[in-house]
């Protein structure tokens, strides 16, 4: 079974996210025709829906391919296994979409502190200098707002 870390705030995650990863983590890995783990079957039946799926995720009209893609995300959003070891149904692939948002925000956060630099700069062209020293003092608190 994967590993899990914890939310990345240090809180520990709660027993309702706790059960729907442990869910995933069964269901990928169970091979029971009559399995009584609360959900598995209903949980596989929707991995073979997603594989087989014609309308998919990309419209949003599948609501059985968005249960079972929440899924699959919340699962790989806390898993730290090694991806070759991880046998949960695309966590991989998950693993790589959630590192690729998590990248498009940081440019998206980059872009808006630019965008105050460019306003402090602006404004300070047309200041006087004790003015430009109150933009710049304004401007080092909007980067260590925005800039982790």
């Amino acid at each position: 079974m994967a590993n899990l870390r914890q939310q990345d705030n240090g809180d520990t995650l709660t027993i309702e996210t706790r059960r729907e990863i442990a869910l995933i983590q069964h269901a990928s890995y169970c091979q029971t025709l009559s399995c009584t783990f609360p959900k598995c079957l209903r949980v596989r039946k929707l991995i073979r829906h997603k594989e087989d799926c014609m309308i998919g995720i990309d419209e949003g009209d599948c609501s059985e391919c968005m249960e079972i893609w929440d899924l699959l995300k919340l699962h790989a959003k806390y898993c730290n296994t090694s991806d070759p070891e991880c046998e949960v149904h695309c966590c991989r692939a998950m693993k790589a979409e959630l590192a690729k948002a998590k990248r498009q925000s940081n440019l998206n956060r980059r872009a808006e502190v630019m965008g105050f630099v460019l306003e402090a700069v602006v404004a300070a062209s047309n200041s006087n200098v004790h003015d430009v020293h109150l933009n710049l003092s304004a401007l080092e608190t909007c980067i260590n707002e925005y800039i982790i």
